[in-house]
This record gives structure tokens, sequence and C-alpha cells, in this order.
């Protein structure tokens, strides 16, 4: 059964509620209907014409950033913020900013939701950790839409292209 968002008001309190929750599947539960949601996720993309992709800290997970898993099943969307069940498992779409959807289906999309994930603050370290991990073209796309990212955000794709200074620390 899904939700109509009605009522939901799309609130980060809301998104919040999320993670406190107690009341989550078993682990295994969960697993098996992660294919399920990932088949539903893009069904409803297709349907609605909206961009959805995982949310930040999974795909900060996936690239190794984080030994973090997380433990609902959420992504972002250009949509508005609503949940849906699917069995017992409850998958969660937040509204995010356009610039945190750029390349939404492309593989370096997860780089830049992996770069929201992370504080401005130590946005030029969560850079040079991706781009150790990363094909260099990969860091050459995100150069090529730094216009449309937030200026921590383009500071740090700016010195990611300079050559590096040995520090003594």
């Amino acid at each position: 059964m899904k939700s109509n968002g009605r009522g939901q008001g799309g609130s980060t309190h809301e998104h919040h509620r999320y993670h406190a929750e107690s009341t989550s599947p078993p682990l295994s539960v969960a697993l098996a209907a992660i294919p399920l949601a990932h088949l539903f996720i893009q069904q409803l993309a297709a349907q609605s014409g909206e961009a959805i992709a995982p949310f930040g800290a999974a795909c900060a997970n996936a690239i190794g950033l984080t030994n973090q898993v997380p433990v609902h099943s959420v992504y972002w969307t250009s949509g508005r913020t609503r949940s849906y069940k699917l069995g017992k498992l409850t998958v969660y779409l937040q509204h995010v900013p356009d610039w945190q959807l750029v390349l939404w289906c492309e593989p370096a999309g997860e780089l830049v939701r992996a770069l929201a994930w992370a504080v401005p603050a130590d946005a030029n370290k969560v850079l040079r950790q991706i781009a150790a991990k990363v094909p260099e073209a990969a860091i050459h796309e995100l150069q090529q839409h730094a216009s449309v990212f937030p200026p921590w955000l383009q500071d740090a794709l700016q010195q990611i292209g300079q050559p590096r200074v040995p520090s003594n620390s």
C-alpha cells in the first residue's frame, strides 16, 4: 500500500523520525526486500519522470567512505517527500535540492550524493578520498557540472584539479 503523501509536510523533522524508529524488520527481511525496493524505485522514476536515487549515506557507504550501513531504504527525489510500504519494508523518498540529483542515473551521480552527505567543512578531505578510489574521468565529469553545485563543492572540485603540495604533517 502506498502513501499518498498528504499531511506529511516533507519536513526534515519527519526524515529524522525515520532514523529514530525502533521497530525495523530483521536484517534478513530488509536485505531480501532490497531488490524489490530497487525495482520499485526504477519503475516509479520511469512512470513519474522524477529523478530518484539512493541517498547520500548509502552512496558514501557504497564508495567506502563510511562503514555505517543505512538501516532504512531512503532515496532522494526531485518530487515530493513521501513513503511507500512494500510488504514489511518502508521506502522513504526525500525531496532534495536539484544539485544533489545531478547525474542521478550515472555512476558519477553517486559521487555527487556522497559529497552531499559530507559536511561542507570536510568537502576537500572527502573529495580527496573519493578521487583515490575512482577513475580520474569520474572527477572530471563532476568538474564539468561544477556550475550547478554550491560554492563549497565548486571550491573543492577546483582544488582537487590543482597539483597537491606535500605536507609535513
